[in-house]
């Protein structure tokens, strides 16, 4: 697998979490800066970060990808939907969720795609994919 990573440096137990929860190696690592001028559009400084990483045509969609967004909210949204494009569905990413006490942030994992069915049912009819807020699955994270 390659990991597309958008945020801060990943450490090397930071690596090793992700391949066990992957359950497969991580291949390598593509490490693109994320850095946008506020003062210019940002769907622009999106695009060039796509163009910024290195992967053929084919590989986007036929090598496991895992993405580690940026921070900023309206950046990870325009590289989401880049990504799809890209892509054809919805990338696995990785989230750091602080651990109390731990450093560095201890990682989740969470595939967008499994969200999907929460996010298309409709409020009004109680499903078992949707369970509540912040439930999807039994998981608490979309």
């Amino acid at each position: 697998m390659i990991i597309i990573n958008l945020a801060h440096p990943l450490s090397a137990v930071q690596l090793a979490q992700i391949e066990r929860l992957a359950g497969e190696a991580v291949e390598r690592v593509l490490d693109v800066p994320v850095q946008f001028e506020n003062g210019d559009p940002f769907a622009e400084q999106a695009a060039e970060v796509m163009e910024r990483i290195p992967l053929a045509g084919a590989e986007w969609q036929t090598t496991p990808l895992v993405v580690n967004l940026p921070g900023h909210s309206t950046i990870a949204a325009l590289v989401l939907a880049h990504l799809h494009g890209r892509m054809g569905y919805f990338s696995t990413i990785v989230r750091l969720r602080p651990v109390a006490g731990l450093t560095p942030s201890r990682f989740e994992w969470q595939s967008l795609s499994i969200c999907r069915p929460c996010a298309r049912a409709p409020a009004s009819i109680e499903t078992t994919s949707r369970r509540g807020a912040g439930q999807c699955h039994g998981l608490s994270v979309c």
